[in-house]
């Protein structure tokens, strides 16, 4: 018995439809480390599209879900995402295929003073996209830092009110270059706040942090362009865009800043 198309139904409305798929989709994933021979075993939080003509009334979410389910339990880089994709647009017929998976990676990390060791969480994203003769690969990467305001600092007779920020990079990496590694980029952002954070915190570490964030005021702005410079100078780099949300402390609103090379032309 042969059961009814529905999606493959004429749609008359006129209307395309840019991206359409699945989203929230739960995978194994293995990422590759820099110095360690075992990858780093990741549970993906996975967003996966197409884009509609306007004559379709709709998409095959079935053949998403396949696609997703070829690469469980498997790496995540460049060459595997963008095979995946490619392998979606194709089962689609679509002209457009485009997939964010987003996971934790775990770093360790060294206490300033007090040598102790733990381990800390970052949230990245691999986001790719393949499309009609264009290619693309991005990596992201979300960086707390510690901020402490250079207004406060200058007015007040004592303190300076201090807080919790964010750098969210996302860079595109050139089809033929070298691995960027995670484990290089996420060091080099966090030197660009006030100061770092840390998995354990030691009264040692505490003051070293509170004065080293003091002695190191900066605003939003200043740790954006601070994070360009830093950008700028990996090879690996094609473009970048760039987010600093600083959570304020003693105002009733973030600050925010933003930063993309003249070339990115894909959005924030």
């Amino acid at each position: 018995m042969e059961l009814p198309d529905v999606q493959r139904q004429k749609d008359i409305r006129e209307i395309p439809i840019h991206r359409v798929g699945i989203s929230d989709v739960l995978l194994p994933l293995k990422i590759a480390r820099r110095d360690e021979d075992t990858p780093l075993d990741v549970v993906a939080s996975i967003n996966c599209f197409v884009n509609l003509q306007q004559q379709e009334r709709g998409t095959h979410m079935s053949r998403l879900v396949i696609g997703l389910q070829n690469m469980s339990g498997g790496f995540i880089h460049r060459d595997s995402m963008l095979a995946a994709l490619a392998n979606i647009k194709n089962s689609l017929a679509a002209d457009d295929a485009f997939m964010v998976a987003k996971f934790h990676y775990f770093l360790k990390k060294q206490t300033p003073k007090s040598q102790l060791t733990g381990t800390q969480g970052y949230e990245c994203s691999f986001i790719g996209r393949v499309s009609e003769g264009h290619n693309d690969f991005i990596i992201q990467a979300v960086v707390p830092v510690i901020t402490v305001c250079p207004c406060s600092k200058e007015i007040s007779e004592y303190g300076a009110h201090n807080q919790r920020a964010e750098i969210r990079v996302r860079v595109r990496v050139g089809a033929k270059a070298p691995v960027l590694w995670i484990e290089d980029l996420i060091p080099s952002i966090e030197m660009c706040g006030s100061s770092q954070v840390y998995p354990i915190l030691k009264r040692l570490d505490e003051k070293y942090i509170t004065e080293c964030s003091y002695d190191n005021a900066k605003f939003v702005e200043d740790v954006l362009r601070d994070t360009v410079i830093k950008m700028r100078e990996f090879p690996q780099v094609e473009s970048f865009a760039l987010r600093v949300k600083s959570f304020e402390s003693i105002h009733p609103h973030d600050a925010t800043a933003y930063y993309w090379d003249p070339s990115w032309n894909i959005g924030y």
